[in-house]
């Protein structure tokens, strides 16, 4: 039986529409565009005028908020086609189209198997907006020494433990405690 583990797809798309240099590029771009409508240009510089001027004629503000849009669109399609499974014996991790993370490209959707006796760590992180939005990274170890990351998994303690309990690390003891 598989278990779904993520990701959180919506809190996935907000981060990567919020924090990417291209929304908050053509957020500029456009805001330039609207300035004219509400400001008076009559005591700006010349050239501040020109260049106000010259990108209205050139559609710039169409062109960044066509890219805006696109941009959203292709955060939505990386965050719906991703999706990480955990069954008995494997974890299956699928990065989905246009998804930074996978290893075929941008236009590939990359899935990997994981068998869960291949696993040697299981670490997670969480920033503080993370931690409000109940979600993290979870990063796996295996001892090939490769490492698979699952960003954006809703409660990542309980998936990094459950992977523990599964592939059988939680029952070893790596370290132990020396008193002196």
């Amino acid at each position: 039986m598989k278990t779904r583990i993520g990701p959180n797809a919506l809190y996935m798309s907000l981060w990567f529409i919020l924090y990417s240099p291209v929304t908050w590029g053509c957020a500029l771009v456009i805001a330039a565009m609207l300035l004219p409508l509400f400001m008076n240009l009559s005591g700006w510089p010349d050239l501040a005028v020109s260049l106000f001027i010259l990108a209205a004629r050139t559609h710039l503000g169409t062109i960044g908020f066509g890219l805006l849009l696109l941009h959203t669109g292709a955060a939505f399609i990386r965050s719906y086609t991703t999706n990480y499974e955990m069954s008995e014996d494997a974890l299956v991790i699928a990065h989905g189209y246009l998804s930074p993370y996978s290893r075929a490209g941008w236009l590939h959707r990359d899935v990997n198997t994981i068998p869960l006796n291949f696993v040697d760590d299981a670490d997670f992180t969480q920033t503080i907006v993370q931690q409000a939005a109940k979600v993290g990274c979870v990063t796996i170890k295996t001892v090939q020494g490769e490492n698979a990351y699952l960003p954006f998994v809703e409660d990542p303690d309980g998936v990094r433990a459950a992977i523990m309990q599964r592939s059988g690390v939680a029952k070893t003891r790596v370290f132990a405690r020396v008193e002196p």
